[in-house]
C-alpha cells in the first residue's frame, strides 16, 4: 500500500492519501465498531494529523459518511446487481446466505459489516452519515425489492406478501446475521438460524 502521507514543501500542509485513510476507516469501523475506533487511533494508524484529516474530509462525520459511500460501492454492489442476474431465486437466496457466512476475520476481510454498524450505532453519528446511512439502506432494499418483483413475475417465487415486505425482511435477516457473527456466535449457528428464517420463500 502506498504511503499515507506525502510533504510537499517546507513549511506547507501535508498531502493526505484519501484512499488509503478510507481503508484504515473502513477496516477497522468493521472490525471494532463505529465507538470502538477513535479519531485518535486513526490518526495514529494511517499516520496523519488531525489538521490534515479535517482540511481533506470536514470533519468525522463527512469522514465517516464518504466511508459508508466507498463501502457501498465495494461491499454492497453484489446486492446492488441481484435482480440483474439469471440465477434462480432459490439459488440467489442460498448465494445471500453464503456471502454472509463466508466472511472471513483477517484485515482485508473482516466480519463486521460497517452499514450494520453504522446502523447500531445511530445516536452517536452526524446528520451526514445519518441521510447516507438512509441513503444506502433505501437503496439496498429497491434492489432486493425489484429481485422480489422479477421473481415473482417469472413464478420462482409464490407469495401474498408485498415484494416491499419480503425485501425488508431478508435485508432483516442477513443484517442481524453479521450482527451475530460480529459479536462471536459461531458461524454453524449463524447460518443455521438465517437458513430458517429464509426457508419460508423455499417450496
Amino acid at each position: 500500500m502506498s504511503e499515507s502521507v506525502e510533504k510537499v514543501g517546507r513549511g506547507r500542509p501535508k498531502l493526505l492519501n484519501r484512499e488509503y485513510v478510507l481503508d484504515v476507516v473502513i477496516q477497522n469501523y468493521r472490525q471494532k465498531g463505529i465507538e470502538g475506533f477513535s479519531i485518535n487511533e486513526l490518526c495514529k494508524t494511517a499516520k496523519v494529523s488531525k489538521p490534515a484529516l479535517y482540511r481533506e474530509f470536514g470533519n468525522e462525520d463527512g469522514l465517516m459518511s464518504e466511508a459508508l459511500v466507498v463501502y457501498e460501492q465495494r461491499v454492497l454492489a453484489k446486492i446492488f446487481g441481484i435482480s440483474q442476474r439469471e440465477t434462480s431465486f432459490s439459488q440467489e437466496l442460498d448465494n445471500l446466505v453464503l456471502d454472509v457466512i463466508s466472511q472471513t476475520d483477517t484485515q482485508q476481510d473482516p466480519k463486521g459489516c460497517l452499514f450494520s454498524n453504522m446502523l447500531d450505532s445511530r445516536r452517536v453519528l452526524g446528520e451526514l452519515t445519518l441521510a447516507q446511512i438512509n441513503r444506502t439502506h433505501q437503496n439496498i432494499i429497491s434492489a432486493l425489492e425489484a429481485w422480489i418483483v422479477k421473481s415473482k413475475a417469472n413464478g420462482e417465487l409464490t407469495t401474498e406478501m408485498s415484494s416491499a415486505f419480503v425485501a425488508k425482511y431478508i435485508h432483516t435477516q442477513i443484517r442481524y446475521a453479521k450482527c451475530q457473527l460480529f459479536r462471536g456466535e459461531s458461524s454453524q449457528q449463524v447460518t443455521a438460524i438465517l437458513k430458517l428464517a429464509l426457508s419460508v420463500f423455499k417450496e
